[in-house]
């Protein structure tokens, strides 16, 4: 996704992390709300170990893709046909799961 092209250029490790760490927790908070009821009754968030095992871990463009895929791969799975933004969704993640899978093929890592 767009978010490679975003991040795979910074090169110093603090303008990294100042980049990734709010895309993961973007991607994890959509994963979060997705057919979530609860949005309409209070307030959804990810849960704190969770934003810690984000911060802790986006140190590289490799590690923070392997959290952005899992987070795509756990959304993919909630996805019902019925959802009216289900087309919409499913061709972003399968964009985006084409994009991570060729920077993995690039980078010798499949």
């Amino acid at each position: 996704p767009a978010v490679m092209r975003y991040l795979a250029p910074l090169k110093s490790p603090s303008i990294f992390l100042f980049c990734a760490i709010p895309q993961i927790m973007a991607i994890a908070t959509l994963n979060e709300i997705y057919d979530n009821h609860a949005v309409f009754s209070s307030k959804v968030k990810i849960r704190k170990g969770e934003a810690c095992r984000i911060i802790l871990n986006s140190g590289n463009l490799e590690s923070t893709l392997d959290m952005f895929g899992g987070y795509m791969e756990k959304l993919h799975k909630k996805l019902r046909d019925s959802d009216p933004s289900f087309d919409t969704l499913k061709r972003n993640l399968d964009v985006g799961f084409a994009a991570r899978d060729e920077h993995l093929t690039k980078t010798g890592q499949v």
